[in-house]
């Protein structure tokens, strides 16, 4: 999986085919999220955050294991309903690069996903169409708008003192798993919060995403769920009894 600078000079004629499965994903067992998918988010995964550089990020999780995403089935299909922003934005990436000699984020394609004769063109010759690259950026705009709004209430609830570690054990296949690097919201400090503080939160909307946080948390027993049925049937098993 190659990426390419997007450059109309040199890819001009150039289609993107068609996604065909989603086995690029396979390995990764989190994602990112922006508070603008949260409750999309929250009914089918869980959200946690994760600590990085200092600060915590929310996160869906994908898996109970690592290195493994639960929802990308052996045929490549995606079975998670919602597919995070993040993921959309395929096959393009922003990477480190140069403008004009002047260091610049610089738009990236996979160069595998790239056709002279298949899917859709990269630049469509009516200018006024909206193609696949002015679709990611808005898409990319779009998301780091909220990914500005997520940080700021993400230190919201960092400064109330809401985050604690929320590591998991698990049992998948009849043995126990720890999942830990894991962050959530600290219910029962929650619900003690000053009038003053919980209003503050509330306005700024940190507070609707402490409480999906908190929503989201059912899902967990649907991940555990998916890995013992995927489990059972690499080993023949009877699944309707595991998913009972």
């Amino acid at each position: 999986m190659a990426h390419i600078p997007v450059n109309k000079e040199k890819l001009g004629k150039k289609r993107l085919k068609p996604l065909s499965n989603f086995n690029f994903l396979a390995e990764q067992p989190v994602v990112e999220i922006v508070v603008g998918e949260f409750a999309s988010v929250a009914a089918v995964y869980p959200i946690f955050f994760i600590e990085r550089d200092g600060a915590y990020h929310p996160v869906a999780l994908l898996s109970l294991i690592s290195g493994k995403n639960i929802f990308v089935e052996d045929d490549g299909a995606w079975s998670g309903y919602y597919l995070p922003a993040a993921f959309r934005r395929y096959p393009f990436v922003v990477a480190p690069g140069e403008v004009d000699g002047q260091p610049a984020p610089v738009l990236m394609v996979d160069e595998d996903m790239l056709s002279d004769k298949d899917g859709e063109p990269l630049y469509p010759d009516d200018e006024k169409t909206e193609g696949p690259i002015q679709r990611t950026m808005r898409l990319m705009a779009e998301t780091e708008r909220h990914h500005q709004g997520t940080t700021v209430m993400v230190a919201q609830l960092k400064a109330a003192d809401l985050i604690r570690a929320s590591d998991l054990e698990v049992v998948l296949a009849g043995q126990k798993h720890n999942v830990t690097g894991l962050f959530g919201i600290d219910e029962k400090k929650l619900n003690e919060l000053p009038d003053d503080k919980f209003l503050e939160l509330r306005k700024t909307g940190a507070l609707s995403l402490a409480y999906m946080q908190l929503l989201s948390m059912g899902q967990v027993q649907r991940l555990v769920v998916r890995h013992n049925i995927r489990d059972a049937k690499a080993r023949g098993e009877n699944v309707k009894a595991i998913a009972d």
